[in-house]
């Protein structure tokens, strides 16, 4: 089988199977299943041409030492080798059709066993990732979020209600964060600041 043929039936089942649909999260786990597909296909072309070529050797090798060594013939005889019959030929054909067969199935059963191997160990990473930890960090970027605009509100465009709303909105939402006591101690400072610019 041509590396040509492989190449497309790969091509065909890829089509057939189509791909994942992936958010942006999934970016790096698409990629490495890219470059595990392309290392698929590198590994099955080269066991495919490494059975061929290994069989085609073996032919070879048959047909020359397989044969007894011809008796010593008369000068004038026709020593010229005797051509293979249609039945021989068939017969050499389909031993390699199933040495080709033989090698293509290992070759799926130690990729098959590599890509379970591998999604065992995202499903173990995954496993090991702390779920909370994940929702706690996001939480405290959201909490400073909204304490850097209420900052910008007062500090940049002067609105004073709309940051101390902002803050007030922070120590609500987010009490448990360390940008709620930021929030409630920048609060307490605008109070005071508000009391004292009284005119």
């Amino acid at each position: 089988m041509s590396n040509e043929r492989l190449q497309q039936l790969l091509r065909e089942a890829d089509a057939a199977f189509g791909d994942p649909r992936v958010g942006s999260a999934d970016l790096p786990l698409k990629v490495r299943q890219l470059a595990k597909r392309q290392r698929r296909r590198r590994l099955f072309g080269s066991a495919a041409a490494a059975v061929l070529v290994l069989s085609l050797s073996t032919v070879a090798w048959v047909n020359r030492s397989g044969r007894p060594s011809p008796a010593p013939a008369p000068i004038l005889a026709d020593n010229s080798p005797k051509p293979l019959s249609a039945a021989e030929l068939q017969m050499q054909i389909e031993r390699l059709r199933d040495e080709i067969r033989t090698g293509c199935q290992a070759v799926h059963e130690v990729l098959e066993r590599q890509e379970v191997e591998q999604r065992l160990a995202a499903l173990r990473e995954q496993a090991e990732a702390d779920p909370l930890k994940a929702v706690n960090d996001q939480l405290d970027r959201a909490a400073l979020t909204t304490v850097y605009q209420a900052d910008r509100m007062y500090h940049e465009l002067n609105l004073r209600e709309s940051a101390i709303a902002s803050y007030e909105r922070t120590i609500k939402l987010f009490p448990q964060t360390h940008w709620a006591q930021v929030a409630k101690d920048r609060l307490a400072e605008l109070k005071t600041a508000g009391n004292g610019d009284a005119t």
